[in-house]
């Protein structure tokens, strides 16, 4: 599962390089990259949830907030699979269920994108029913459950237990026909007995599937109850319009430290094709010090970069020792650490933002977008920040 998109990325790219490569059939070769590179960092993040679930340092965050919302969400991100197979998505609740739960909702989010994703995978025609209803757990106690049917190719019962394994699928020729590394339900069950509930599953090959998802709702004292029931129908309905006819461009000076190169050049380019004034350093002590002599010159950088992991001085360090000096502007940190502690660690430093690697173009731009809306809310005579300067139609 590794190994098979990084020899198309290899490939491909040694196929790039060659001189007599078309216009055409170079970008057909960099789609091919990308979508296998996506893929790779996909394989990458369950690889990393396992292992993070099996240390226990998978923490859960529960807050307050809406299962039908989450709900919503997870079908609404499946929409581009559910389109091209014409399938329909049928969601209801049979009773009343509560309007708001205490839970991780990331997490469910997670359980439902992945049960919901394999549900899509599997069924090549007829429909997805999501059927939410409040039961009792064997111990007592409330439950919020989430039944998913699918009318796809099913399993046999022997191969029933094997699909929350990981790295096991119900045999090899699914892993061929249809790709995934198995983790997927492995790591929902987890996640669903994480949340107080349960993953079950019950099959029959040639007709279908049906998983049943509990959580625990917390305290329902005084909660609202409401009945559920919609079609998402993605047969007819159009696509969601896609946000690329538009890119926004913005006027400000940037700082990038970091000390791998092509990531350094990557993050210039974007902020560059942004319209931005970049500069670069390659270590924390570097960068600290070119942050440092624009300060002291009365024009400090609009934001900066901060890689975290740095030699000489790491980007913690840099970022403590400018606050400590009284620096002014935005430091956003980029960091391949994604866990929430991280975050934490990185505003506790005194970071504004945080950014994850490996960087995504498109939400790199939103947050070039809410950056420079934060700074046009500053009160006049405050630090500087980035200026949108408009939005302008996308070069065909």
């Amino acid at each position: 599962e590794i190994r098979t998109p990084m020899t198309a990325i290899l490939g491909h790219a040694e196929l790039c390089k060659d001189p007599e490569t078309s216009v055409d059939e170079f970008r057909r070769h960099l789609e091919i990259i990308c979508i296998n590179g996506e893929h790779l960092l996909t394989v990458m993040n369950d690889i990393l949830d396992v292992s993070r679930i099996e240390a226990g340092r998978m923490p859960v965050e529960r807050t307050l907030c809406s299962p039908t919302k989450i709900v919503s969400e997870a079908v609404a991100m499946m929409e581009g699979q559910a389109h091209e197979k014409a399938l329909e998505v049928h969601v209801q609740s049979v009773g009343t269920i509560p309007e708001m739960i205490e839970t991780d909702p990331t997490r469910l989010r997670q359980i439902l994108l992945n049960v919901i994703g394999n549900a899509v995978k599997f069924t090549e025609s007829g429909a997805i029913e999501l059927t939410l209803t409040m039961s009792v757990a064997d111990g007592g106690g409330q439950r919020l459950a989430f039944e998913i049917r699918d009318s796809g190719v099913g399993m046999a019962p022997d191969k029933l237990d094997s699909v929350f394994e990981p790295f096991v699928q119900a045999d090899t020729s699914t892993t061929r026909e249809y790709g995934g590394t198995g983790l997927g339900l492995s790591i929902s069950r987890a996640f669903a007995r994480m949340l107080g509930g349960d993953l079950t599953c019950e099959s029959e090959e040639g007709a279908g599937s049906r998983f049943l998802l509990t959580i625990d709702p917390g305290d329902l004292d005084g909660v609202a109850f409401i009945e559920v029931e919609g079609c998402v129908d993605f047969v007819d309905a159009p696509l969601p319009a896609r946000a690329e006819s538009e890119s926004q461009t913005f006027e400000g000076r940037a700082l990038v430290v970091e000390d791998v190169a092509v990531n350094r050049r990557l993050i210039c380019r974007l902020l560059t094709k942004a319209g931005l004034e970049v500069e670069e350093a390659e270590n924390g002590q570097v960068g600290f010090d070119k942050a440092m002599e624009s300060f002291s010159q009365g024009r400090p950088f609009d934001v900066v970069f901060m890689d975290l992991q740095m030699p000489v001085l790491d980007g913690y360090d840099a970022t403590r020792r400018l606050r400590d000096q009284g620096y002014p502007g935005l430091i956003v940190a980029l960091t391949a650490h994604t866990m929430p502690e991280e975050r934490e660690r990185c505003l506790a430093a005194g970071c504004d933002d945080f950014a994850t690697k490996p960087i995504d173009r498109a939400a790199f731009m939103e947050l070039l977008a809410s950056l420079a809306q934060d700074a046009s809310e500053r009160p006049a005579g405050g630090a500087g920040g980035l200026l949108a300067v408009s939005v302008k139609p996308r070069r065909k």
